[in-house]
């Protein structure tokens, strides 16, 4: 998230939440990937995590990101690798 590419402050804040969750959920799946392999979270990448979940609305921080990739990951009941990783 380099820079918010929405105009309004209502919508400002919704993608920031949008941001969060996904970071969180990231994470979540970090969590449980390390409990099954029996290794600490801190022991996995957060980039690479990005790239293995196979999601196309997901990108780093250092990549470009769009509101409608990260629309995408929100809204799109297709997009299940994320939810089915955590599952």
């Amino acid at each position: 998230m380099e820079r918010l590419s929405c105009q309004t402050p209502a919508m400002a804040i919704k993608e920031i939440w949008v941001y969060l969750l996904a970071y969180n959920l990231i994470r979540l799946m970090m969590a449980q990937a390390a409990w099954l392999a029996h290794r600490l979270p801190r022991q996995l990448s957060f980039k690479h995590t990005v790239r293995e979940s196979g999601s196309p609305g997901l990108t780093t921080p250092t990549e470009s990101t769009t509101t409608s990739s990260m629309a995408c990951l929100s809204s799109s009941p297709n997009n299940t690798s994320v939810s089915a990783a955590i599952r």
